[in-house]
C-alpha cells in the first residue's frame, strides 16, 4: 500500500501500408502518429484498474509517459534469404509507462478495440495492434537498434 510501481507496456501497431506512388512514408507515419496521440488521449479506455474504487486520480497513478518510434521495416524475409527492393510497412513501436499505485493491466481487446477504427479510418483497412506486453523499457530500446536507420540514435517522440 501506498508503493509506487512502474508498469511499462510494449505496443506494435502496424499500418499494413508500404509507401507506393500514392502515399509517401511521410504522409503514412503522420497519420500513425495520430492513431498514438488518439491512444494517448484516450488511456482510460485502456488501462483497467483490477482494485475496486481505483481511479486516475493522483491518488493512484502519479505519472503517464507514452514514447513512440515509427520505422519503415524491411519486408518479409525471401526464401533465398534475400529481402524485396521496396520494403516493408510503415509501423510504430510504442513505449506507455504507467507508474502507479494499484493493480492495472491493458486487455489486448480493449487497445485493439480502441485503435482499429482509427486506422480503418487513416488507412481504409484493419492494420495490426498487437497485445500489450509488460516489459523492461530497455529491452525496447535495444530492440529499435536492431534497424539501420536507429542504429546510431532512436527517433523517440515522447508525449
Amino acid at each position: 500500500k501506498g508503493k509506487v510501481r512502474t508498469s511499462a507496456y510494449f505496443i506494435l501497431v502496424n499500418s499494413n501500408t508500404k509507401p507506393d506512388i500514392h502515399e509517401t512514408e511521410e504522409s503514412i507515419a503522420n497519420k500513425l502518429k495520430k492513431v498514438i496521440l488518439y491512444l494517448s488521449e484516450n488511456l482510460d479506455e485502456v488501462v483497467h484498474f483490477n482494485v475496486a474504487g481505483h481511479t486516475w486520480s493522483g491518488e493512484h497513478v502519479t505519472d503517464v509517459l507514452v514514447r513512440f518510434a515509427i520505422e519503415r521495416g524491411v519486408g518479409r524475409k525471401r526464401q533465398d534469404g534475400s529481402y524485396p527492393v521496396d520494403g516493408g510497412t510503415v509501423h510504430a513501436h510504442i513505449i506507455l509507462i504507467i507508474k502507479h499505485k494499484s493493480n492495472i493491466t491493458i486487455p489486448r481487446t480493449a487497445i485493439a478495440d480502441l485503435l482499429q477504427p482509427e486506422l480503418e479510418m487513416y488507412f481504409g483497412k484493419r492494420g495490426f495492434v498487437s497485445p500489450p506486453r509488460l516489459i523492461s523499457t530497455n529491452k525496447v530500446e535495444d530492440y529499435m537498434t536492431k534497424s539501420e536507420k536507429y542504429k546510431n540514435g532512436h527517433e523517440w517522440v515522447t508525449l
